[in-house]
């Protein structure tokens, strides 16, 4: 799986520098790391740069300056971005997904079993939308649109203890 951290960064640059362009983009769930989720959470929940700096742990504090000051494509395109974020959320969920199927299995749980295996077959058709965007327009609003079913599904399953 790549490495997500790199997009984490360029997307909470996005929300300092594009915020307009993002805000219905990215949701806590796509930040795993926890400086990256306190940093979101501290930009979701100020009403600028600074009142999100001051609400900030000193280490999320200097991450939001260091981000404040990085250079971004001016073509960076923030639904792109969000797919890329979207990815390895969504395949770390996967595997948990993966685990409750193979342990209602094993406890003879058939109900779960099958419940448990569509919703995960179901994942991985959106993931394959997510992986084949390509440059075509229409594969790039449908790798969206299952960006954003899948933030849905994962906030769901957070929601549930899932």
């Amino acid at each position: 799986m790549p490495d997500a951290r790199p997009a984490r960064r360029i997307a909470l640059a996005l929300a300092i520098h594009r915020p307009a362009d993002v805000v219905e983009l990215f949701e806590e769930v796509l930040f795993a790391d926890p400086a990256q989720l306190e940093a979101f959470r501290c930009l979701a929940g100020a009403a600028d740069l600074h009142g999100a700096i001051a609400s900030a742990s000193p280490e999320v504090a200097d991450l939001l300056r260091q981000l404040a000051v990085a250079d971004l494509e001016p073509d960076l395109d923030p639904g792109e971005t969000f797919v890329r974020l979207v990815h390895p959320a969504a395949q770390l969920e996967l595997a948990a997904l993966e685990r409750e199927v193979r342990d209602a299995a094993r406890s003879g749980d058939v109900e779960r079993e099958r419940e448990a295996a569509a919703t995960a077959g179901a994942v991985r058709a959106e993931l394959e939308l997510i992986i084949d965007s390509g440059e075509h327009p229409d594969a790039a609003r449908a790798a969206l649109d299952a960006a954003r079913g899948l933030v849905a599904w994962i906030a769901e399953r957070r929601e549930n203890g899932g």
